[in-house]
């Protein structure tokens, strides 16, 4: 009798917890995923912790499905949906991502960098509506959160900022949100409101190893500021993204799945 009252108040207890659950994936490339990053710096673990903080009654699950060089696709040669080889199309990352991530609340898509090289702003567009269609199909009643990416500062980086690049598709991303009704997260202008504060140092440097300003003073008298000039977030631009996605976690966990 004691030990079916044992399995009965685990159960509930299992139960409870599980009800508290909520789920997020993150969806995107290299500015995503950040593998030179110690885990603990890394996207899913600042916002698991700030959201554990925000949400102290709720169960936090966040899964990085972040990928180097990867663009929604198909026309890259890393493509999240689909592949187009001699004509024959064949499904790539999207379904083993499904397939590993069930019960998903919210989803985070931040796509636009390495896609601005393979089509325009407009056929962007269409491929991240098509992409958000998947996903409320595969996941029934999932919020979705599209968001742009980095924002270099012009004082510290090469002589051609990134920004100029990445602006259409960007301004196709706050355009996308804003038609289709989902939650914006402007990680550009984050990251730049943040610089413009005074706190450039957001980013990694060039060698794509050196994480902080620990080398910076052996390139001061450099001809140009190349050092500076990778887009990829170090630690302190993690944690001004992971701020920004969970103050959309929480307003999106109010409303309920």
């Amino acid at each position: 009798m004691l030990k079916r009252l044992v399995v009965a108040s685990t159960f509930v207890l299992y139960s409870v917890t599980m009800a508290g659950a909520y789920k997020i994936l993150l969806l995107g490339d290299s500015t995503v995923n950040t593998p030179y990053l110690p885990v603990k710096d890394q996207v899913q673990s600042r916002l698991k912790e700030k959201l554990k903080t925000l949400l102290p009654d709720m169960t936090i699950e966040v899964v990085n499905a972040g990928q180097g060089g990867e663009s929604i696709g198909p026309g890259a040669k890393s493509n999240f949906i689909e592949k187009d080889i001699d004509g024959y199309h064949f499904f790539s990352r999207y379904d083993q991502v499904i397939k590993e991530s069930r019960g998903v609340d919210l989803v985070f898509i931040r796509y636009g960098s390495n896609d601005k090289n393979n089509y325009s702003a407009g056929e962007f567009k269409i491929r991240l509506k098509r992409l958000c269609e998947m996903l409320k199909r595969d996941y029934p009643g999932v919020k979705i959160a599209v968001e742009t990416a980095m924002y270099s500062d012009p004082n510290h980086t090469a002589s051609k900022t990134p920004n100029e690049g990445t602006k259409e598709v960007f301004d196709a991303i706050r355009a996308f949100a804003k038609e289709e009704g989902c939650e914006l997260g402007d990680v550009y202008e984050a990251l730049k409101t943040t610089t413009e504060a005074g706190n450039w140092d957001l980013r990694i440097r060039s060698d794509k190893v050196t994480i902080d300003d620990s080398k910076d003073a052996a390139h001061l008298n450099d001809p140009d500021k190349s050092w500076w000039g990778n887009i990829h977030p170090n630690a302190k631009g993690i944690d001004i993204i992971a701020a920004l996605e969970a103050d959309i976690a929480v307003k999106l966990a109010s409303k309920g799945r």
